[in-house]
């Protein structure tokens, strides 16, 4: 099922743990809530063998439709041999935002 505005307002925190709803529209992207009841995007995705999770927004700092089209173009970027996360990685450590 997608994600819509209303559904991500009403997910409350769970006292047991973090947890992700997972978005129909875009493959690997969800909304992950944290104990403490911050919300935010992710995009889940295999890089090199390996499962990688980036972090695409804060919500409601970041809409669900901008999120989307972040996750989209972070999936085309791996679709081009670039992993998103490395590529986060590095521009944070020289200084520079994603």
């Amino acid at each position: 099922m997608a994600l819509t505005d209303l559904e991500i307002r009403n997910l409350k925190a769970r006292p047991t743990g973090r947890y992700e709803i997972f978005d129909s529209k875009v493959p690997g992207f969800a909304i992950r809530v944290s104990p403490s009841g911050v919300k935010s995007f992710v995009l889940m995705y295999r890089a090199m063998g390996r499962l990688r999770r980036l972090t695409v927004g804060r919500y409601p700092v970041i809409s669900l439709l901008e999120a989307r089209r972040l996750a989209g173009l972070a999936l085309n970027r791996l679709n081009h041999g670039v992993d998103p996360q490395q590529e986060k990685c590095e521009s944070v450590r020289r200084g520079g935002m994603m």
